[in-house]
């Protein structure tokens, strides 16, 4: 079983993909604009207006990685840490995503 979303809906979450893909190949990883890499899980709930929903994940920052190397933990670039949610509307209206400039993302929609 999967989850149900609007064309709309799927189109701003493929938008996002392309725009904002991390180049590994997969197809929920995101660059963010600060630099960093992570990406994003759909919840496999469904909308009641047809959205999408989730939660997105992110590297390590400078200041995380040297707070775990003080402590004698050995830090990847794997490791990642909760960044917050996003929710796309029905309507393709890009409502919030963690680290992500959704004004941007809105006016190129045009939404």
């Amino acid at each position: 079983m999967g989850y149900g979303l609007t064309v709309k809906a799927d189109e701003t979450l493929g938008l996002i993909q392309k725009n904002f893909s991390a180049g590994d190949g997969s197809s929920n990883s995101i660059k963010f604009p600060n630099g960093l890499t992570g990406f994003f899980e759909v919840s496999r709930k469904d909308q009641p207006d047809g959205g999408v929903a989730g939660t997105v994940q992110r590297q390590l920052n400078a200041k995380e990685k040297s707070y775990w190397e003080a402590r004698n933990v050995e830090v990847t670039d794997t490791m990642v840490v909760p960044a917050g949610s996003f929710k796309i509307n029905g309507d393709g209206k890009v409502i919030r995503f963690a680290g992500l400039p959704v004004a941007k993302i809105n006016k190129e929609l045009g939404a």
